[in-house]
């Protein structure tokens, strides 16, 4: 049998193990326990996070459909789940899959970075891509311009 810090610090090394971000938060939206991966998934430095409220560290998160769901959590402390688009600090996108689970403590975001499964890090907005006549020196067609042009092939 260990003690009851013995056993907090193996509960903190399963959940530092996990791929899914664990946040647990105050009834006052303080971060009570993050581990890593939610940090990760956050951009923030662990410290950042811990003591302070969720609406400190994300300004205007408060208008968001995610807050509304994790405030439903809590108050009727119902689970929810939903996929939602953050953009960060740094103007990047990611997408994740959220679950929200009421405790005692307070509600439970289980993240999980979707980003890759949604192809969001692939795609960047500044590209400019070249037009139909750049590529290939004539004007774009229709689909049925191009259907035209190719019916013998279906025939």
């Amino acid at each position: 049998m260990t003690d009851a810090s013995s056993q907090a610090a193996i509960l903190a090394d399963a959940l530092d193990s996990l791929r899914e971000g664990v946040q647990v938060l105050a009834p006052d939206w303080r971060y009570l326990y993050l581990n890593d991966a939610a940090a990760r998934q956050g951009r923030k430095a662990r410290d950042e996070l811990l003591g302070r409220t969720l609406l400190a560290c994300y300004p205007g998160i408060e208008t968001t459909a995610m807050f509304g769901s994790l405030e439903r959590c809590m108050r009727e402390r119902r689970a929810d789940a939903m996929e939602n688009e953050f953009e960060c600090e740094d103007g990047q996108r990611a997408w994740f899959e959220l679950r929200f689970r009421p405790c005692r403590a307070g509600p439970v975001i289980l993240p999980l970075d979707m980003t890759a499964r949604n192809g969001v890090e692939t795609f960047d907005d500044s590209t400019v891509l070249p037009t139909v006549r750049e590529l290939t020196g004539r004007p774009p067609r229709t689909f049925a311009q191009w259907a035209r042009a190719h019916a013998d092939a279906f025939r």
